[in-house]
């Protein structure tokens, strides 16, 4: 479907938008309700976020308590079931948190000074989604504004009054520039109608949507093990052939020394043989003798004793050949 014949399905249902009153000018106090419900009413019904400000209010003193409670303390008032409970709770004190920041007080007095432009860009600075942004704008200021979650997106999109894939951002510019200033209320109320009218089909659709994503996680899972196995693999087979080629080297490293084949060197033509190296001559260990006993006369055997005087008889007679001569 072309983008006229889906703008022209758009127009027939903004046609059935009746009238609707300004909003009345607010105080500071009620803006901050006011920013309070635009969060709130982010995917849901005006009915069921009525129903959770209603629980607040009763919960909480004030404005500041509310500001100083944990996300928890707050899902628990408004309904585990609350659709995005935890995060609307931490965005609501987020933003209550930035206004005292910034007035010193947790009023939003400040902003009723602020010109179009700049209560846009604070409303984004204090943390809101676009759609509480607009919604504060619409109901608190009486802006030109119409306010788009996710789930009108889809519904416009299952009615076949947008192209499929089109942006929030988008969605809103055009519904904003389709409808006049004074009838941006009247055609929030009727968007919000819209929604719970189509709640079925938007079930219906969102389950189809996550079936689609687990099966493309499941395909993508599978297709990483694949590849992961396949690497194991080629990691296996390297370190086999790694360990194939390491084997001679291995086994000839075991031989002993004499039954290692003796290498072949390759001579060139004219080239002498390298000469042999000199081996160690290795000398014959000789038993030492024992060392002689000191001379004394409790060591002296009587071998010895009778040499000596066979030696002195023997120099007694050369000297008396010697006085002879």
């Amino acid at each position: 479907m072309k983008n006229a014949q889906h703008e022209k399905r758009l127009k027939k249902l903004l046609a059935e938008a009746g009238k609707c009153h300004p909003p009345s000018p607010v105080s500071g106090l009620q803006l901050l309700r006011t920013i309070i419900e635009g969060v709130l009413q982010t995917e849901t019904t005006p009915r069921h976020s009525s129903r959770a400000i209603v629980a607040i209010e009763k919960e909480f003193v004030d404005f500041n308590e509310l500001r100083s409670a944990a996300s928890r303390d707050m899902v628990e008032c408004v309904g585990r079931d609350f659709p995005l409970g935890r995060e609307k709770a931490e965005m609501i004190t987020r933003a209550l948190t930035r206004v005292f920041e910034k007035a010193s007080d947790v009023s939003a007095d400040y902003m009723l000074k602020m010109t179009r432009k700049e209560l846009q860009q604070h409303l984004d600075e204090i943390g809101l989604s676009p759609f509480a942004a607009a919604y504060v704008m619409l109901e608190g200021f009486g802006g030109h504004a119409v306010p788009v979650d996710p789930a009108l997106a889809e519904c416009l999109e299952i009615d076949q009054c947008i192209r499929p894939g089109m942006e929030i951002g988008q969605v809103q510019s055009m519904l904003e520039r389709l409808t006049p200033p004074k009838g941006a209320r009247a055609v929030h109320r009727l968007m919000r109608d819209f929604v719970e009218k189509s709640a079925k089909p938007l079930q219906k659709k969102r389950a189809e949507a996550a079936a689609r994503a687990a099966q493309l996680a499941s395909q993508q899972a599978a297709r990483q093990e694949k590849a992961a196995a396949k690497a194991r693999q080629q990691e296996q087979a390297k370190i086999q052939e790694q360990a194939q080629a390491k084997a001679p080297e291995q086994a000839k490293s075991k031989q002993p020394e004499q039954a290692r084949p003796a290498a072949k060197s390759a001579e060139k033509p004219g080239q002498a043989k390298p000469a042999k190296a000199a081996q160690p001559t290795v000398k014959p260990i000789q038993k030492q003798a024992s060392p002689k006993p000191p001379p004394g006369p409790q060591h002296k055997p009587a071998a010895w004793k009778h040499q000596k005087k066979e030696n002195k008889a023997v120099k007694k007679a050369a000297g008396l050949e010697k006085r002879k001569k």
